[in-house]
């Protein structure tokens, strides 16, 4: 989007050739929080992260660096994070992108009845403006000067609506160098513009149907890839994966993730600069066709071990917080197929789980493997043993341990009430994405607002 307030134009772009190598940051890395997520950049941008930064907002700022410092450095052509979608930092606009369509979107907002509450500022092609507005000019400059907060937001190189061919004059939007906003709560100061209101420009907008309507359209566009095949846009590279965790120096306590940050009071310098040379490192070995990597396909294999237990567990824990004798014994038959895969009677509990650890890692050798896919596969391992390890707990508890008395039902509550508690903690350590979504799904024709 470009302008977002008044005159708003959406920009389509195609890329005309292979792009990358690119370097991925894992995780919400596009969100502009305090929270951890902007760590990775920080750290490969000043080769340490500042507990106490409040510079969050400042992302024009941080992609500009990214591009003229981390990326000659490291050999990259572009970054790619994530936020509620996907989104790419491109470097040079000058070679492997396109713009197709620049498009002048506000016209469905005055379609619907925008003019009833107040009205949008006349398009730049509108007649009043003049043949002068319709050259390429800086949007800002077609937007009422209501706020220099304005600026900010539409800040952009505004060629009017219209397709490009192959041989079209290559358009180079600039970077942003005005400041932006201070942290929410802190007061306006020089350079510093009062913050706009949220998505545009006037309050009077929010009681436009369309406009509200938008709201759900984004939501539906940045979801879409959530589920089945997932971001396709990008090709990942396992063998190039550069990890924080499993290194000394680095003070990963608590046992919840969420809070684990790379901040200089928890990393020590030695570590960050081994981090910074791994990736380094990791790029320089993806262009050197020369060194080795495995084609296992580790995306798959992961989503193999998502995709057999990831309704299974909820399922399994549901029964038995429902309690009643039908409930459990269909959590027994429940618990029972997926066992049965693996599960040898006469081995013992270690070596039944050893069996259940390899089900989907059957012929991978670890020794065969680059230094960086033995830590991927190190992960995988642990996973499945632990959901191994607690499957065959289960087992113990809701099954007869001698494998050869009847089965039963009526067991003590304690046994069943304990049972859902230890497969409640193993999904609070997986963590699996697909517990978060929501269960119920809008029909066709119903849209929850």
């Amino acid at each position: 989007m470009a302008g977002r307030g008044g005159v708003t134009f959406l920009r389509t772009y195609r890329s005309t050739r292979k792009l990358g190598p690119l370097l991925y940051f894992d995780g919400m890395s596009a969100a502009l929080t305090s929270s951890g997520t902007l760590d990775t950049q920080s750290l490969l941008i000043d080769g340490f992260v500042d507990k106490n930064d409040r510079s969050f907002f400042n992302d024009y700022t941080r992609a500009k660096r990214l591009c003229t410092e981390v990326a000659p450095r490291i050999g990259v052509e572009g970054f790619v994070r994530m936020n509620a979608g996907f989104e790419l930092i491109w470097c040079d606009w000058t070679t492997g992108i396109e713009l197709v369509l620049n498009n002048n979107v506000t016209h469905f907002a005055l379609l619907f009845n925008a003019t009833e509450f107040g009205g949008l500022p006349a398009p730049p092609d509108s007649p009043e403006r003049g043949p002068d507005d319709r050259g390429p000019r800086r949007l800002h400059e077609l937007l009422p000067r209501a706020s220099a907060s304005h600026d900010i937001l539409s800040a952009r190189e505004g060629p009017q609506t219209h397709l490009t061919s192959n041989s079209s004059r290559q358009l180079v939007p600039p970077m942003l160098d005005e400041p932006l906003p201070p942290p929410p709560g802190a007061p306006p100061g020089p350079g510093h513009p009062r913050r706009p209101p949220p998505y545009g420009g006037h309050p009077g907008w929010r009681r436009i149907p369309f406009y509200e309507y938008t709201s759900w359209e984004w939501l539906r566009s940045a979801t879409a890839v959530y589920a089945g095949s997932g971001e396709v846009r990008i090709r990942l590279f396992p063998s190039t994966f550069v990890s924080a965790y499993g290194r000394a120096g680095l003070d990963l306590s608590s046992p919840d993730p969420i809070t684990h940050r790379l901040v200089n009071t928890t990393l020590a310098p030695a570590t960050a600069k081994a981090i910074l040379d791994d990736v380094a490192q990791a790029v320089a070995d993806f262009r050197d066709t020369s060194k080795p990597s495995s084609d296992v396909d580790w995306r798959s294999v992961t989503d193999q071990i998502v995709n057999q237990y990831g309704r299974r567990l909820p399922e399994l824990h549901a029964l038995l917080r429902n309690g009643t004798t039908e409930a459990i014994q269909q959590a027994q038959f429940s618990l029972a197929s997926m066992l049965v895969h693996f599960y040898v009677p006469s081995l013992s509990l270690s070596e039944n789980r050893a069996v259940c650890a390899n089900t989907f890692l059957y012929g991978v050798d670890a020794s065969t493997l680059p230094q960086r896919e033995r830590a991927t596969l190190r992960a995988i391992h642990l996973v499945q043993a632990e959901i191994c390890d607690s499957l065959l707990k289960l087992r113990d508890g809701l099954l007869p341990s001698d494998g050869k008395s009847p089965v039963s039902s009526d067991l003590p509550s304690e046994t069943v009430v304990r049972a859902a508690d230890q497969l409640l903690q193993l999904m609070a350590r997986l963590r699996w994405d697909m517990w978060v979504q929501c269960d119920e799904h809008c029909s066709y024709a119903q849209v929850r607002l």
